[in-house]
């Protein structure tokens, strides 16, 4: 049978699955540990006593790894312990805690990740557990580093869930790094005690990665040559911008800028290339290929910092090579999933991690499709030859990750297909030649050369990827999937790519079942936006933003300098746009202006916003009842005597007032029944109909 080829891809299923129960569900430990016990029974039961009912060991087998893999990721959740930060007996007044992470240099602070040991409750120390990501001030005397224990006077904040509607959940992606509280620490507010490495073997690899920094830094004067090779080469990306961001976004390379397991094949396939006599030579030449190239692997993670995805594509490809060296499995299948369950028994929760789904998606599409591509023509010019290699690699890779990077993204790159082969090999080629750099930088002459071709190189991937960025629809934006359309679409990819494989028609009537379900989900969507109506004050720090949403048309009414932070927009307001299908941004609104504020009607609503103090002993009249009343930047201070004669629906605070004006003004509307919605402490003030 088909999946009697594949036993690794079965258990590594279940696996997951009894990950994401445990994720999920709020089962008792008792009654997984019974069951667990009775599968695994009923497994050796029929594995070995009943032969005539042996078929029914898989299934107890499944579930009984499952269970497993409930266990494993209920041990590795450090949040039901008795002495996890959550759950201490009285609020804390301080911590002792050791810098476990390596340390990144923001704009205006080090962001390093803590693990608290030990905890200040009523004047006594106790021990403790838990993460608090640390955001450290820039002008301290010295720059933190990994292994410091830290003396912190003040009081860890829970990381708050999101405040607007569709906006990233920044608590739920640290809640899966186990990470529940973060804290901005200023000049005076904590002690360096001493330092205490947890890791020797990561302290070497902060070192090591640090020094070769330097030495990129030393040497690479263009600011985005430097901030391109730091981040291929060795997971650095403090120099990275923007723009810079968006011209890769564009033409969809952003990959590029981070090490990840195409920086590893790469640089393993070339290190293949050069020891091919000993890979196919005797026993003792395989050991020593395997050695050279395990070497490699893990010497290259440790220059990288022992960063996630190069650990991640070092485990992936040292259980490739071991399996393709000594042909242990035939099937690649069996030896990548293999890799993804070494990965998940020692850390569940990196199932949610998006490097990691992108990472096993691409390869599995590469090892699939790859060859079924490249067959398909055969070119005799080696360079026709070689840019078609590339393309098939790129569509192989592209095809089975584009659902999920839009899920993930909302945007997909149009001139990938154009592109990706000139990125892939600009990139691969920088990538070579600065890994001999770094190796080589002590010969004279030789290192100079080298520099000369890294320099060249970076410097014409960074000159392709601006160029592509002004093309006209260098990518489209605001494309959203749901999770129903997210399961549907990758229905559609596999019956697909196993109908173009097979040529088998039965698998073309499911595919067009699902496409049609597919395209009734998008036609109910694009239905449901034509007819909606949204009214949102947002939740934003130190800015004032109110969208007005009629149809697949946006009005967005802010401050000035809202409407040119486009990071302010892509982190918390592009997402709530996206998914209400925008097609259309104003900035202008037909509105009557006044030096306090404006006023405007919009779909029969009035809205009145006041934004400046009013001068002293002026009233405001209105013969209309304003619906949505709007108070920024502590423009009424103390509600005002005329308020009470003033026809109004609804008063809503923005985060622009502090906290004390609006605890005023909330004392205010309670004792006259009126209607006041705070923003700071409820979240973005939402209306739809």
């Amino acid at each position: 049978m088909f999946w009697n080829s594949y036993p690794l891809i079965r258990y590594t299923l279940a696996f997951t699955a009894g990950i994401i129960l445990y994720t999920q569900t709020s089962l008792p430990l008792i009654a997984l540990v019974l069951t667990g016990f009775v599968t695994l029974s009923l497994y050796l039961y029929f594995h070995f006593l009943e032969k005539q009912l042996s078929w029914l060991s898989g299934p107890a087998g499944l579930v009984t790894v499952g269970i497993v893999g409930w266990l494993f990721t209920a041990q590795a959740d450090d949040s039901t312990r008795p002495d996890y930060l959550v759950h201490l007996p009285g609020p804390v007044e301080g911590y002792r805690a050791v810098l476990s992470s390596a340390v990144e240099t923001k704009s205006n602070t080090f962001r390093v990740t803590a693990q608290v040991e030990q905890v200040r409750i009523h004047s006594r120390w106790m021990p403790a557990r838990g993460k608090v990501l640390l955001f450290i001030d820039r002008n301290v005397p010295h720059k933190p580093a990994y292994g410091d224990e830290l003396l912190v006077r003040k009081v860890p904040e829970r990381v708050e869930p999101p405040h607007n509607p569709d906006e990233f959940n920044y608590q739920h992606y640290l809640k899966y790094q186990g990470i529940a509280y973060q804290q901005y620490l200023h000049v005076g507010e904590f002690v360096r005690l001493s330092k205490r490495p947890p890791s020797r073997l990561v302290q070497l690899a902060l070192q090591v990665n640090e020094s070769a920094t330097a030495l990129l830094a030393q040497h690479l004067t263009a600011r985005n040559e430097l901030a391109v090779a730091s981040a291929m080469l060795l997971g650095v990306r403090d120099e990275l911008d923007s723009d810079l961001l968006r011209a890769y976004s564009a033409a969809g390379a952003v990959h590029t800028l981070s090490v990840s397991g195409m920086h590893v094949g790469i640089l393993f396939l070339v290190l293949s290339w050069f020891l091919q006599p000993l890979r196919k030579g005797s026993s003792y030449k395989k050991w020593v290929f395997i050695g050279i190239v395990f070497t490699f692997l893990w010497g290259y993670a440790l220059l990288t910092g022992l960063s996630a995805p190069v650990l991640r594509s070092a485990i992936m490809l040292s259980v490739f090579v071991i399996g393709d060296t000594f042909r242990l499995s035939r099937n690649s299948f069996n030896t990548l999933t293999f890799s993804a369950l070494v990965i998940l028994v020692f850390n569940p929760y990196a199932l949610f991690q998006m490097g990691f789904q992108l990472s096993y998606l691409s390869v599995a599409g590469i090892l699939y499709l790859y060859p079924r591509l490249h067959w398909l023509w055969q070119p005799a010019n080696p360079l026709w030859a070689e840019l078609w290699s590339l393309s098939c690699g790129a569509v192989a890779a592209q095809v089975v990750t584009y659902p999920l990077a839009v899920y993930y993204f909302h945007q997909f790159p149009t001139y990938f297909l154009l592109v990706n082969p000139l990125v892939l090999g600009l990139s691969s080629l920088g990538l070579i030649v600065g890994m001999l750099y770094l190796l080589l930088y002590g010969v004279p002459l030789l290192n100079d050369f080298l520099l000369y071709c890294v320099k060249l190189s970076f410097g014409l991937l960074n000159q392709l990827v601006f160029y592509t960025e002004n093309w006209p629809g260098a990518r489209w934006n605001r494309l959203m999937l749901t999770d129903v359309q997210l399961l549907l679409l990758y229905g559609i990819l596999v019956l697909f790519v196993v109908l173009f494989a097979t040529r088998r028609k039965i698998y073309l009537w499911p595919c067009m079942v699902l496409a049609f379900g597919f395209a009734m989900t998008k036609l109910y969507a694009y239905q449901q936006q034509r007819k909606q109506h949204w009214l949102v004050v947002h939740h934003l720090k130190k800015h004032t933003a109110v969208s007005f949403i009629h149809g697949r048309a946006l009005h967005l009414l802010a401050d000035s300098l809202l409407y040119t932070d486009r990071r302010m927009q892509e982190l918390h307001l592009e997402q709530f746009w996206t998914a209400r299908g925008i097609h259309q941004t104003h900035h202008t609104f037909v509105q009557s202006l006044t030096p306090f504020g404006q006023a405007l009607c919009w779909q029969g609503k009035r809205v009145l916003w006041i934004r400046r103090p009013l001068p002293r002993h002026t009233s405001l009249r209105s013969q209309q009842t304003i619906d949505l009343f709007l108070i920024s930047n502590n423009a009424l201070r103390y509600p005002p005597n005329w308020l009470r004669d003033f026809p109004v629906r609804q008063i809503v605070l923005d985060v622009t007032n502090s906290r004390r004006v609006a605890e005023r003004w909330r004392t205010f509307c309670t004792d006259r029944n009126i209607a006041c919605y705070d923003v700071r402490t409820r979240g973005a003030f939402v209306v739809s109909w």
